[in-house]
């Protein structure tokens, strides 16, 4: 006995509203799953471009803000009337044998703690000491007692370096303790 097969029932068709419902659907799934257009992105970063900055607490100066460029160029202001303090233009000291530069006041400090440091693991705590100690030295062979400086007084800078060096004792102290 042979068993004939039943013919495959007739499939129905899709009501043509279940058919739209099926096609928004997966309209939806994709827009949800998509990356953005280009013209999504220009739109949002146009957004936040022109959005303000939310007001700051602790930097209030920077609270007008709306850019990164913005804050890029603050800082590039700072830099330069710092400079002023640190690396002025002009011939090097003869006594020094450095070029003084915009950098002037790094080479000099890694120079000072290259020398203080001579023999001390790369990651010792004094060798950062050591880095801030010799920035303070710069700054007044840059500037001198008598000289004026434009973002901290010669005072403070005498007491930054006698707190680093401060440190730099105790660190120095701890370090011949443990041997």
């Amino acid at each position: 006995m042979t068993l004939k097969k039943k013919p495959a029932p007739k499939a129905r068709p899709v009501p043509p509203m279940l058919r739209q419902a099926i096609r928004d659907a997966a309209a939806k799934a994709r827009k949800a799953y998509a990356p953005p257009t280009l013209e999504e992105i220009d739109e949002a970063l146009a957004e936040v471009a022109t959005a303000p900055a939310p007001a700051s607490p602790r930097i209030p100066a920077f609270a007008s803000l709306s850019l990164p460029i913005d804050l890029l160029e603050a800082d590039a202001d700072v830099f330069r009337r710092k400079q002023a303090d640190y690396a002025p233009d002009g011939p090097a000291p003869r006594a020094f044998t450095l070029r003084m530069d915009a950098f002037e006041n790094f080479r000099f400090s890694s120079w000072y703690a290259a020398r203080v440091c001579r023999g001390l693991p790369e990651d010792d705590p004094r060798r950062a000491a050591a880095i801030l100690e010799g920035v303070k030295i710069s700054r007044l062979m840059t500037v001198g007692l008598e000289g004026t400086a434009s973002n901290e007084t010669i005072d403070d800078t005498l007491s930054d370096g006698r707190n680093y060096s401060a440190i730099l004792d105790a660190l120095n102290r701890e370090a011949r303790a443990k041997g």
